[in-house]
């Protein structure tokens, strides 16, 4: 009789226990913050020269051309290191700026990502993309400036990658 009553227990708490984790699985979780909607923008204000982290730099001609210099990967591209140079085009669309670049030149990895300032080995140039698409919002930053960005990273841990216009 008890070994029914602990295998009763047993059973619910288990059941218990499934049930809790694949909620949570699928709950909202309120650690994460939510990615903010993109700032409304005209295409206008977009033109001109960006610069970003580390000498990274963007120029957005009207008519649709793009040239990045050593501009990081987005997301979890990031995280593998390397940084590409290359022409293209841009266009903006629901406020979303939206550059695709064919590399002419993709850097060496420059740093590690756990730590910037430690250089990895000299990769192999065939990991590297011959293209790539970058997704910009738009936002004001501090004393109204207007501000370019992309996430970059684990989404439980991301950074916002940040230009601004130059000059």
């Amino acid at each position: 009789m008890r070994y029914v009553r602990f295998a009763r227990i047993a059973a619910m708490a288990l059941l218990t226990a499934m049930t809790l984790g694949t909620t949570a699985c699928i709950a909202p979780d309120a650690r994460y913050e939510r990615e903010p909607a993109p700032e409304p923008v005209k295409s206008g204000e977009l033109t001109g020269d960006w610069k970003g982290w580390r000498g990274s730099a963007l120029e957005l001609v009207s008519g649709g051309r793009a040239t990045v210099t050593k501009l990081d990967g987005q997301s979890w591209d990031f995280d593998d290191g390397w940084r590409m140079t290359g022409k293209g085009t841009w266009r903006h669309e629901q406020n979303i700026l939206v550059v695709s670049v064919k590399a002419n030149d993709v850097a060496e990895r420059p740093r590690s990502a756990d730590d910037p300032g430690v250089p990895l080995p000299s990769p192999n140039p065939e990991e590297f993309p011959k293209e790539y698409r970058w997704q910009f919002k738009a936002r004001h930053g501090e004393k109204g400036r207007l501000e370019i960005y992309f996430f970059t990273g684990d989404p439980d841990t991301r950074d916002a990658y940040v230009m601004w216009q130059a000059g």
